[in-house]
């Protein structure tokens, strides 16, 4: 039975130049302060190594993300079609970014004018970094991530260095329900599981989208 991939529209030249910007101002300032470090010699050196690591690790993965050229998308067979297509928004992504900001300053801060001990500006390092990081990681997990519902299966893609598909066909469902919590109803957004038993390989969750209610109505029309 012969199979098409989904055409989807490729990202175009001002995102990817809008990624590599956001990239740099991010790996930059990490850069900068490892290199600093380094120079200046009151730190222990290894803070200045660590900052340096993240600031390359930082540049590597937004290099990657900048020279991906289309999302993710599965194949459709003969008689398939695609009803709805969500990506996750990036609004969680975002705030734990913002979180991060005010304890990475605090421990710049207390390192460079106060005489308080190491630990205290380490110690905002780690929360700031955790935030950051948790943030950073749901960015780039979400920009490779969609979500399909088609008049046959409902399908999870997500293909970072590796391809994982989760999907259960339309045949087998047995609950669709919605999820939003108290900033995820403030903000219009929340997930929508869709289980054909009892058991994660036998859900498919669509996390963090937009109008999540227009999908499960979607997915309800398909199963009646």
């Amino acid at each position: 039975m012969a199979s098409q991939v989904v055409a989807m529209k490729p990202i175009s030249g001002t995102e990817r130049v809008i990624r590599a910007l956001s990239t740099f101002v991010v790996a930059l300032p990490f850069l900068i302060a490892g290199l600093l470090t380094l120079v200046d010699g009151d730190a222990p050196v290894w803070t200045g190594g660590v900052l340096v690591a993240v600031a390359a690790v930082l540049g590597l993965t937004g290099l990657y993300m900048t020279l991906v050229v289309v999302q993710p998308s599965p194949r459709l067979i003969d008689g398939e079609s695609v009803a709805v297509v969500r990506s996750p928004t990036m609004k969680p992504a975002y705030a734990r970014l913002a979180i991060a900001m005010p304890f990475l300053l605090a421990s710049w801060y207390l390192n460079e004018f106060t005489f308080s001990p190491y630990v205290y500006p380490f110690g905002a390092l780690l929360v700031g970094m955790f935030f950051f990081f948790g943030g950073a990681y749901r960015y780039w997990i979400n920009q490779r991530t969609a979500f399909y519902v088609t008049n046959r299966r409902v399908v999870r893609i997500y293909e970072f260095l590796w391809l994982h598909t989760t999907e259960i066909p339309v045949s087998r469902i047995v609950s669709i329900s919605e999820s939003r919590g108290f900033f995820e109803s403030l903000t219009g957004r929340g997930s929508v599981v869709v289980a054909s038993g009892v058991g994660a390989r036998q859900t498919v969750r669509f996390s963090d989208i937009d109008d999540p209610g227009e999908v499960a109505d979607s997915l309800r029309a398909t199963i009646e």
